[in-house]
C-alpha cells in the first residue's frame, strides 16, 4: 500500500486555503496546496507512471477538485480554472452547463453569485427583523 496523503486531507487543505470568488488556474491551486500542506507523505512525490513523470500528489489534487465539482461545491470553466464560490452549494438547475463540463461565462456566473448574495442578505434581514419583533413583544428591547 502506498504512503500518500489521503483525499480527506487534500480536500480539507484545499477548502481551508483556496480563496473564495476568485478563478484560479490549476497550477495556482498546486502552489497554494504545496505552501499550505506541511505533511506530504513519501509516495506523494512518486511519478504517476513510467511514461508520466508528474508527481502523484498533483493528480490527487485533480481528483479532489473533481469530487468538489461533482458535489457542486466549485465551478470549473471547462479548461484549467476553478472557482470556489463563497456559498455552500450551486444548484444543477441554476447552472446546468456545469454538470456537462462545458463551462459558463464569467458574466453569467457573477450574475448568479450576486443573486445568491442578495438572497442571503434578504434572509438575514428577515431573521433579524423577526427576532427584533420577538424581543419587542416580550418588552426586552426598545
Amino acid at each position: 500500500m502506498r504512503d500518500i496523503t489521503r483525499q480527506e486531507t487534500i480536500r480539507q487543505v484545499l477548502s481551508d486555503n483556496i480563496p473564495n470568488d476568485k478563478w484560479l488556474h490549476i497550477t495556482d491551486i498546486y502552489n497554494l496546496f504545496e505552501q499550505a500542506h506541511n505533511d506530504f507523505r513519501p509516495d506523494d512525490f512518486l511519478p504517476l507512471a513510467d511514461y508520466n513523470s508528474q508527481e502523484q500528489w498533483k493528480r490527487n489534487i485533480r481528483v479532489a477538485l473533481r469530487q468538489f465539482k461533482l458535489k457542486n461545491l466549485i465551478l470549473w470553466n471547462g479548461n484549467e480554472k476553478y472557482l470556489f464560490p463563497g456559498f455552500d452549494e450551486i444548484s444543477n438547475d441554476e447552472i446546468p452547463s456545469l454538470t456537462q463540463n462545458t463551462g459558463i461565462s464569467e458574466q453569467k456566473l457573477w450574475e448568479q453569485l450576486e443573486r445568491k448574495r442578495i438572497t442571503g442578505i434578504q434572509g438575514e434581514e428577515f431573521v433579524v427583523e423577526y427576532e427584533h419583533q420577538s424581543l419587542l413583544n416580550l418588552n426586552l428591547t426598545e
